[in-house]
């Protein structure tokens, strides 16, 4: 038997697709948020010697390039609010009415800043308490307090992240629990309850049962089975029912809610928070504006543009140097500018697929997926995702919100359910919000409803107070 090794190579073509450098760097550029697109911006004026940009003033509330001393996008948001007199008034005559616009010493920042936000304060308190080196871990714990003043990740998260050991972050979190709104810093409702019930004991304000109820019987408390309760623990019924009455009167399940009034839930991002894109209602249309990419306007140095007309002068090495950093501005420009298209597009066909939401409320959101966003644009859906993620809109009523809530239809029906909550004679169970929901023509599960209202900051029916008890107590 005889084998033969052929070491002929085979010559064939293959297509395999190549992604550019440009597109890259425009892939990235669309996903970068506002601040990350400022601090890239920052970056490369600093690297590149060609780059220049002459800042425009912008407005400190919604970011869009003033017109003088006036913001068009505000000044349209106010006579959309104002009396129809009032409405009609010139720009001359709302500044002449404000009274402050010979004041060089007023400072419309002070207004905004007046209120301090919890995340500020809480920030400084730590400050006030904590050594020098936890103060890192003490606005890490702060920025990761979600709306309801609920700890949002893990002290493991946090203590990986900064690289400290363990023990340090929970240390500075036990410090954190101990400031006011009670509760805050919990890692969830049961912990909340417990600082806030172990802080009322310190006042001389207790229930015999309570602090052994949630510690030891939180499901069972949860699902209303008191019953079950006062069987386990060996005592009547009537003495777990004004247990669950005390948990419900005294505390307090969202702690953030308590700071600076119910309507301040949002942190202190939340105050400052710039809007990428800005919708406007003019003669019963919608206009888009991009205005990010407006707060700096780039471009290529003059001298740069000149040492390019004169680059066949240069020798080899400056001629290069020129070549390499004029490209390198003129791609990083142009891909702003793309970045400012894609999103205005991308926008521009939400905003027609969500018109009635943007005239009528949440109420009439509509269900929205990316990837019809992507078909109507002519954008593949990955670019619908980076052109959304992480960035904000200036909606025509002056809210601003994440991208997020055009694609998010369950709002709507947490906004029924808000309704339905808001006038329940007694507190309604998650089964009865469901059948009183499929009233309205809306039909989902039972478990659905739960989690809604968990999404929503609504406690199961066990946790609410009586509206009819709070009324006569009233």
């Amino acid at each position: 038997m005889s084998y033969s090794l052929d070491q002929t190579p085979d010559v064939y073509q293959e297509m395999r697709p190549r992604v550019s450098a440009r597109l890259v760097a425009a892939s990235t550029m669309l996903e970068l948020s506002a601040m990350a697109l400022q601090q890239a911006i920052a970056q490369e004026l600093a690297e590149n010697p060609a780059l220049e940009a002459e800042e425009i003033t912008t407005c400190e509330v919604c970011g869009t390039p003033l017109q003088g001393s006036i913001c068009p996008t505000c000044l349209r948001l106010q006579r959309q609010e104002l009396p129809g007199e009032v409405a009609e008034l010139r720009d001359d005559d709302l500044v002449h009415l404000s009274g402050r616009a010979d004041d060089e010493d007023f400072d419309p920042l002070v207004t905004v800043a007046g209120q301090e936000t919890l995340a500020e304060r809480l920030t400084a308190e730590l400050g006030s308490i904590l050594p020098r080196e936890d103060r890192l871990i003490a606005e890490q714990l702060v920025g990761n307090l979600d709306e309801r003043g609920y700890l949002g990740c893990s002290v493991e998260e946090i203590a990986d992240t900064l690289g400290v050991d363990l023990p340090r972050v929970q240390a500075v979190l036990s410090a954190l629990q101990t400031l006011e709104p009670v509760g805050v810093g919990a890692r969830d409702l049961r912990e909340c309850l417990l600082i806030q019930i172990e802080h009322l004991q310190s006042r001389g304000i207790a229930h015999p049962l309570v602090q052994t109820i949630v510690q030891d019987h939180w499901q069972l408390l949860a699902t209303r089975k008191l019953d079950r309760i006062a069987r386990a623990m060996k005592v009547p019924s009537e003495e777990v029912e004004e247990a669950a009455r005390f948990i419900r009167v005294h505390l307090n399940p969202f702690p953030a809610h308590g700071h600076a009034g119910p309507e301040a839930v949002v942190e202190a991002r939340a105050s400052y928070t710039w809007p990428d894109v800005v919708i406007l209602a003019v003669d019963d249309k919608f206009v888009v504006e991009v205005i990010e990419a407006q707060r700096l306007e780039l471009r290529v140095a003059s001298v740069y543009q000149e040492a390019s007309k004169q680059a066949g002068q240069m020798g080899g090495q400056e001629r290069e140097h020129v070549r390499q950093y004029v490209t390198r501005a003129k791609l990083f420009i142009q891909n702003i500018a793309q970045r400012r298209q894609t999103i205005k597009k991308i926008t521009e066909s939400i905003v027609k697929e969500q018109a009635d939401f943007l005239r009528n409320g949440v109420r009439h959101l509509k269900p929205l997926t990316r990837s019809q966003i992507a078909l109507a644009a002519g954008v593949d859906e990955s670019t619908v995702s980076r052109a959304t993620n992480g960035k904000n809109v200036l909606l025509p009523n002056g809210q601003v919100v994440s991208f997020d809530t055009f694609f998010t239809p369950a709002l709507s029906v947490h906004d029924v359910m808000k309704e339905i909550l808001a006038n329940e004679n007694r507190p309604m169970t998650d089964g009865e919000i469901a059948r009183e929901l499929e009233t309205r023509g809306i039909h989902i599960a039972r478990r659905t409803v739960a989690k809604y209202r968990a999404q929503i900051g609504i406690l199961p029916s066990i946790l609410r107070p009586d509206p009819a008890v709070a009324h006569a107590a009233a």
